[in-house]
């Protein structure tokens, strides 16, 4: 007698219907190398675009001179034109027109930073002129900077600024009002900070602030005085 198939086990057709789920793929890795590349490129690019120590093309010095919109980027292209001035000054001579048009720039950190470059070349009577407008520039730094490059060009008209710079600069209120928020004499400041407030409101103040680094050598005022303008 034929013997009869035995009964399946349970537990093994448990097992063959229902295999067990295939491991876990690993997430792929090229999206996080993607966010660590970019993590290096980017803060490297801002950096070397914004560096001043990297060299400029013909082309790239003609649109830094030329950028009404950053600032900074103007001021590479004047660090440039140190470079060039120095190096080779008659070549440097094609773009001094662009450097001229900026002593009517609104920023006045581009104007102090003309001044300074002008002083590269005391044999061009253009900068000569330039340099002695820049003498009766509103921004202090502008005129200083003028005064300074106008001495490589023997200008006698740079004495007064050269003098007063040997003097402490006082600083006046710019218009009538309660004094608040003063620094204490001997805090060292850098250009633009507040030095006080003049306040006529709760909501309404106006601050005073340094028009160039240095130190806070004396305060003439004490807080809720009241001053004028000037």
């Amino acid at each position: 007698m034929a013997e009869e198939d035995s009964p399946p086990d349970a537990g093994s057709a448990g097992a063959s219907a229902h295999p067990p789920p295939p491991p876990k793929k690993s997430p792929p890795l090229w999206p996080l190398l993607l966010v660590a590349v970019a993590a290096v490129v980017v803060p490297f690019k801002f950096w070397y675009d914004t560096w001043m120590g990297r060299r400029l093309s013909d082309e790239d010095l003609r649109e830094a001179l030329a950028d009404t919109e950053k600032p900074r980027r103007v001021q590479h292209g004047i660090e440039e034109m140190s470079r060039r001035i120095e190096e080779n000054r008659e070549k440097a001579r094609e773009f001094y027109p662009l450097l001229l048009d900026l002593a009517d720039h609104e920023e006045p950190v581009i104007r102090y930073h003309l001044a300074w470059v002008m002083g590269f070349d005391s044999t061009s009577e253009e900068f000569h002129a330039a340099l002695v407008r820049l003498l009766a520039d509103p921004a202090l730094m502008v005129r200083q900077y003028a005064a300074l490059s106008l001495s490589n060009f023997r200008d006698p008209a740079c004495r007064p600024v050269l003098v007063s710079m040997l003097h402490p600069e006082p600083v006046a209120a710019n218009r009538a009002g309660t004094v608040g928020n003063l620094l204490p004499s001997g805090t060292t400041v850098r250009e633009g900070i507040e030095l006080a407030r003049v306040q006529i409101s709760d909501s309404d103040g106006s601050a005073v602030r340094a028009p160039m680094p240095g130190r806070v050598e004396s305060v003439q005022v004490e807080e809720g005085d009241e001053v004028s303008a000037g």
